[in-house]
């Protein structure tokens, strides 16, 4: 993977989480249990306290920018139909050093990145 190619993937924090998220349970993931525990993170709550509205906005973050882009990069694969699952398919040690950096100027916009 070229430097580039990290520093495109890293510089969004929602990735950042979804991939630090898929790295911890090792396991196929359901999208809505994602979008849960990465809405969770970025509201510093629990990932049952998250409220409709917000969760449904990290869903769609998801569904149309984050999850292609990763899928697109060979490190997660979707599943086709109903099950609506995600899983660490690539290899992200590349990566790890940034996964859990928090940028002091991150911008809250999830849907240009």
């Amino acid at each position: 993977m070229t430097p580039d190619r990290v520093f495109e993937i890293l510089e969004s924090q929602r990735r950042r989480h979804v991939l630090s998220y898929l790295r911890r349970r090792d396991r196929e993931v359901h999208v809505d249990e994602l979008a849960a525990a990465v809405a969770a993170r970025e509201n510093d709550v629990d990932p049952a306290d998250v409220d409709e509205d917000r969760l449904r906005q990290v869903q769609l973050s998801l569904h149309h920018v984050h999850l292609p882009k990763l899928e697109s990069t060979g490190l997660i694969e979707r599943s086709q139909g109903d099950e609506r699952t995600v899983e660490l398919t690539g290899d992200i040690s590349p990566l790890e050093p940034g996964l859990d950096v928090q940028r002091s100027d991150e911008r809250r916009e999830y849907y240009t990145n």
